[in-house]
């Protein structure tokens, strides 16, 4: 009688010590969904407000929050071509541009070759100038040198692509399928974007800059395009 009651006793303590450890597997199980939701939704929301903020520069064209800030830096002025003016670079607010844009920093180490740039309007040359993206704060990752036209592509990540918008953005020159600075198309005159002699059928803001292309953007009549045809760039020091 004895032993039973002591059997009944070991099993009514050992049922007990597996319900309560059961308990505590569970109780912990739903702790760590908890925290694990919290901390998803926590990151996610982060996520979503940094999007919001400052999304990436395949968005700025249609961002109702961000594309005042591009516009406001961009020049719609038409330019004295009997002077051969040029649009100035505006290195107003590089810094703030690099960050709404998410633009890496220029570093050649990483990322580095170099594109040309040729603008005729009513087949007068038009000078790319120096300091495109410079700044004495700030260094964008595309950005010129000098007056040659050519454009520097540096950053320090290599899956930087960046596109010919960008860089009249970083310019400060009004870009669009139909304008470029005050000039704006009509029946005569046309905006016209060519890479390495060939004439690009999409959109020109997104032609990417790709290594030793020659592109040329011209604004004008037919009979206005340069002849004969850029199609090729020698790049000075390099094959």
């Amino acid at each position: 009688m004895l032993r039973c009651r002591e059997r009944f006793n070991m099993t009514t303590y050992v049922n007990r010590q597996n319900n309560q450890r059961n308990w505590i597997i569970k109780i912990a199980l739903i702790v760590i969904v908890v925290v694990t939701s919290a901390l998803f939704l926590i990151k996610s929301n982060q996520h979503n407000l940094t999007q919001q903020n400052y999304p990436p520069a395949s968005e700025t064209s249609t961002s109702v929050n961000n594309v005042n800030f591009v516009q406001n830096r961009l020049s719609h002025q038409t330019l004295d071509l009997t002077k051969n003016s040029t649009w100035k670079p505006n290195a107003d607010m590089l810094p703030e541009l690099t960050a709404l844009l998410h633009l890496p920093p220029a570093d050649p180490s990483y990322l580095h070759h170099h594109d040309h740039l040729d603008i005729y309007i009513h087949n007068q040359n038009i000078v790319v100038p120096a300091q495109i993206g410079l700044s004495s704060t700030v260094e964008l990752p595309t950005h010129t040198h000098d007056p040659t036209g050519i454009i520097h592509v540096e950053a320090s990540d290599t899956t930087f692509k960046p596109t010919l918008g960008l860089f009249f953005d970083v310019w400060g020159v009004f870009f669009t399928e139909k304008n470029i600075g005050g000039y704006t198309i009509d029946e005569t005159n046309k905006l016209t974007v060519f890479v390495n002699g060939k004439q690009y059928q999409g959109d020109p803001r997104q032609l990417p800059l790709n290594q030793h292309d020659e592109i040329l953007v011209t604004f004008g009549s037919e009979s206005e395009l340069p002849r004969p045809m850029l199609s090729k760039y020698v790049f000075p020091g390099e094959d």
